[in-house]
This record gives C-alpha cells, sequence and structure tokens, in this order.
C-alpha cells in the first residue's frame, strides 16, 4: 500500500488547503480516487494586488508525481473617497446662489461600492444641482470616479467655518455611504444681507418753540443715514419733496452720488430758510436717499415761522 503525500511547491498565505481527503490515503486501482478543496484568500495590501500562481503537488512513493495550478486574482476591496473633504463658498447674498463646486466621488478599489446614498443626507443650505454620478442609488465600480455638483444657498447673515463636520446656520455636512463605507465633506459659507438704510433720527424739526421769521435761516441739523446690509448700495441720490420742499435746504451731503458699503454712514444736513410768506406757518417736506436698485429711507421735516402774507 502507497499512501499519498500533499502539498504547495511553495507555500503561498494566499492559497490555503480547506480539505483534504487524499493526504496519508491509499487510492485503489483501477479508478480509485480521493478530493481535496484549496481556497483563494488573498493577503496584503492594495498595493500588492494582482495575479497569484501556485501549485498543488500529490505525490506517492510509488505511483508517481501529478501537479496542478491554481491561479487567482487579488482585487483590492472597495473604497470611497470624497473630495474636497471641506469646502468654503465664500461670502453669497442672501436669497442668492453661489457657483457650483465639483465634489469629486472615488472608488480606488477593484471591486464596485454598494448603492450609493446620501446616508445621513445634505444639511444646511446646500443643494446638489448636477454631476456625472450615475444617480444615488447606484454602485461606483473599482477604479472609477464621478462628481456631485453643490450650491450654496444662504437664507440666513453670517455664518462660521467648522473644524469638524457640523451643523450651524450656514454650514452642512454632504455624506455618502453604501451598507459599509461612508464619506463626508464639511460644507460652509457666509451669507450677506442685503442692503438696508436706516436714517436716524426720523424726523427732524426746525423753528421749535421759537418760529423763524420769513428769510432767516435756522441752525443745521443733520439725517444719518446706515446702511445696514453687508453689500454696498448703489449710487444714492437724495431728493426733496413735500408742500414746501424748497425751505429745507441741505448744506451738505455726503450721501448723494455716492454708494454706501455694507455698515457704512454717510449724512445729509440741512437748515429751514423759509421763503414765502403766503405757504402758511407750517412747512413740511420729506428727505429721500435711495439707489436705482431698492433700497430707500425718508425722513420727515417740519419747521415753524412767522405768517406774514396780508
Amino acid at each position: 500500500m502507497f499512501l499519498l503525500s500533499t502539498g504547495f511547491v511553495m507555500a503561498l498565505p494566499q492559497f490555503v488547503v480547506v480539505t483534504d481527503n487524499c493526504a496519508g490515503q491509499a487510492l485503489a486501482p483501477n479508478g480509485g480516487f480521493c478530493t481535496f478543496t484549496l481556497a483563494f484568500n488573498p493577503t496584503g495590501t492594495p498595493a500588492e494586488r494582482g495575479a497569484r500562481t501556485a501549485d498543488f503537488r500529490i505525490s506517492a512513493t510509488t505511483g508517481g508525481t501529478t501537479t496542478t495550478t491554481v491561479n487567482g486574482v487579488a482585487q483590492a476591496p472597495a473604497t470611497l473617497e470624497l473630495t474636497p473633504v471641506s469646502w468654503d463658498f465664500g461670502s453669497v447674498p442672501m436669497g442668492g446662489s453661489s457657483d457650483p463646486k465639483a465634489f469629486k466621488v472615488k472608488n480606488t478599489g477593484d471591486v464596485a461600492t454598494g448603492n450609493l446614498s446620501l446616508g445621513s443626507g445634505l444639511t444646511g443650505p446646500f443643494t446638489i444641482d448636477a454631476g456625472t454620478c450615475a444617480g444615488l442609488g447606484s454602485s461606483l465600480p473599482g477604479n472609477t470616479e464621478c462628481d456631485l455638483q453643490i450650491t450654496f444657498h444662504p437664507t440666513v447673515r453670517g455664518g462660521e467655518a467648522p473644524a469638524v463636520p457640523t451643523t450651524t446656520s450656514n454650514s452642512g455636512v454632504l455624506t455618502l455611504s453604501d451598507t459599509v463605507l461612508t464619506a463626508q465633506s464639511a460644507l460652509r459659507g457666509v451669507g450677506l444681507a442685503l442692503p438696508s438704510l436706516r436714517m436716524t433720527p426720523k424726523s427732524l424739526t426746525f423753528g421749535s418753540p421759537t418760529p423763524t421769521p420769513i428769510g432767516v435761516p435756522t441752525a443745521t441739523q443733520t439725517f444719518d443715514v446706515t446702511n445696514d446690509g453687508d453689500i454696498s448700495t448703489d449710487f444714492l441720490s437724495t431728493l426733496r419733496f413735500g408742500n414746501a420742499p424748497a425751505d429745507f435746504q441741505i448744506t451738505n451731503d455726503t450721501c448723494n452720488g455716492q454708494k454706501l458699503p455694507g455698515l457704512a454712514t454717510c449724512s445729509v444736513t440741512l437748515r429751514f430758510l423759509p421763503q414765502d410768506s403766503c405757504q402758511g406757518s407750517t412747512r413740511t417736506a420729506i428727505i429721500n436717499v435711495s439707489d436705482v436698485v431698492g433700497a430707500e429711507v425718508e425722513g420727515d421735516v417740519t419747521g415753524f415761522t412767522i405768517e406774514t402774507c396780508n
């Protein structure tokens, strides 16, 4: 009786014997057989992927030797990379939209990912507007990439830059995942308030408590005009209208013809100089400061004089 011996010619850790019903056995003549099972369990880093080959030998002291060659290809597991890992969309007017930013989704492995989804979602004032990805719900094949176009739409003022993915008024997180893999990018931006004019005080009064004589100018008083927004106005213009606009003379105006930056202040200085004695003892007008795109504010002026009309 001649017993069989089995084993790899050169042992490789990637190939293993699962079952072996041959070693130590003697085969019966005229068709006797035995079975063995081999498995390929590749090890190592993704950089070591590729084809592997090994020879498995069966021999007996009498009867000779036979060898079978086994082959396998080591594949790197699927990965999910999302770049950039964070992005600042900068300053964008409230109600507006940023330029879209392409986020690259990449699988550097050889095996396809599972079906991708937004995982915990796309949080914050951001939207996915386009991209070359086949669509959420599909897998990403190995060694391929696609992109998602993300746009920032601020609805509140201000913002902050989180050091880690979080959710604030103008920040959020883009999360992609399958059942195993997850990738995130932190998103942030700043919402800029549109121009908003404020006038202080809201009204001015001249000739009180002592009425101003016709033809006699009063001391000056000033309206301050502040842009409470973050964005500059267009070119401002200062207008006077009402029942006696000519009686309120502008002596200095740093608003008219200028663009007022965000959080900046200009001023309109006036005096009361009643001219027509037959217009009544109370004169009024409105001082209007505005630009052509919708920023506007008004202040009331009142002057008291002595009517001498006969």
